[in-house]
């Protein structure tokens, strides 16, 4: 099984068990959507936070900041995945746990 497909699968699993699944971007709200409807996972994401939906971009927590806004959820609840020092500086100022993507990768 590929990378993406893995990433997919553990996606699906993690909605069916009903998990709070969220996107925060720096792209733009109709790219990040028509990715995720093309590889068939945009129901499983609850909100979609992206560039064109905040005044102050990553690594500005005003984005992270809407998504904990919207749930009652506490940062001991959360973690965030990403792939850039932009989602690994918002982690450490919003006070959440941040995972590397490539650091996942690379661990099989």
């Amino acid at each position: 099984m590929n990378p993406l497909q893995e990433i997919i699968n553990i996606i699906k699993m993690l909605k069916r068990n009903g998990k709070i699944q969220t996107i925060l971007s720096d792209n733009m709200s109709s790219t990040v959507k028509r990715v995720l409807r093309e590889v068939s996972i945009y129901d499983c994401f609850d909100q979609i936070v992206c560039k064109d939906s905040v005044n102050r971009y990553k690594p500005d927590p005003e984005g992270i900041g809407k998504i904990f806004e919207q749930y009652n959820i506490g940062k001991s609840e959360a973690v965030m995945i990403g792939d850039s020092w932009k989602d690994k500086e918002l982690c450490y100022r919003f006070g959440i746990t941040f995972v590397d993507v490539e650091e996942l990768a690379s661990h099989g």
